[in-house]
């Protein structure tokens, strides 16, 4: 699988959703992402599916990652 975890190194989110990924031993690729950048500069890839968040994990498969991180939340 080629997942990416598209984030900015002084984010708090992008550090936590990092860890995670390697406490589970999941192999991804890290893109920093300039957050002071108008969206135009950011790549496709993490534009099309980036919403106000400053990090967003693209998993090559046929589910959300977004959908994924609120289920185990949702009562």
């Amino acid at each position: 699988m080629n997942h990416t975890l598209f984030g900015h190194p002084e984010s708090g989110h992008s550090y936590k959703v990092k860890l995670t990924l390697q406490v589970a031993q999941i192999p991804h690729h890290y893109q920093v992402i300039d957050i002071g950048l108008p969206h135009l500069r950011f790549t496709r890839r993490f534009d099309a599916r980036s919403y106000p968040e400053d990090s967003l994990v693209w998993f090559e498969r046929p589910y959300d990652a977004d959908t994924l991180l609120a289920q185990p939340t949702r009562a």
